[in-house]
């Protein structure tokens, strides 16, 4: 059984990211967590998000970052998605920087997070 934090922590342009994560850690030892998407409620299979440094939302389609990533979704059962991602992504970017590089490049969407009054000054400051 596959149980789904459906809790939405962020929302853009009809996307909501999700509290669902999966930490990634790579080859470097690097990690980087990754977010379920959702649109209109409904959870996107190859849609993930991830957070920059706190400040900014990054969307992106997993198809995009990994050719083979599609047919090996698709061929497995719901439950084996996370370890499909985990390998495929370990094996194909050295480290954390190097995925988030490419990610920049082939987004979806990207927004800066909503931050409270006091924690936006401290960032001004």
């Amino acid at each position: 059984m596959f149980f789904l934090d459906a809790r939405v922590i962020a929302q853009h342009e009809g996307l909501q990211v999700l509290a669902q994560q999966q930490e990634i850690p790579f080859k470097d030892r690097t990690r980087l967590t990754f977010h379920a998407v959702a649109v209109a409620g409904t959870l996107q299979t190859f849609l993930r998000a991830i957070s920059i440094d706190g400040l900014q939302w990054l969307v992106f389609d997993l198809r995009h970052l990994s050719p083979t990533i599609e047919t090996d979704v698709l061929a497995l059962d719901t439950r084996d998605t996370p370890g499909v991602v985990l390998y495929t992504l370990r094996g194909q970017y050295t480290g954390a920087a190097d995925f988030t590089a490419r990610a920049v490049t082939q987004c979806v969407t990207t927004w800066w997070q909503q931050h409270d009054a006091p924690h936006v000054a401290l960032l001004a400051a």
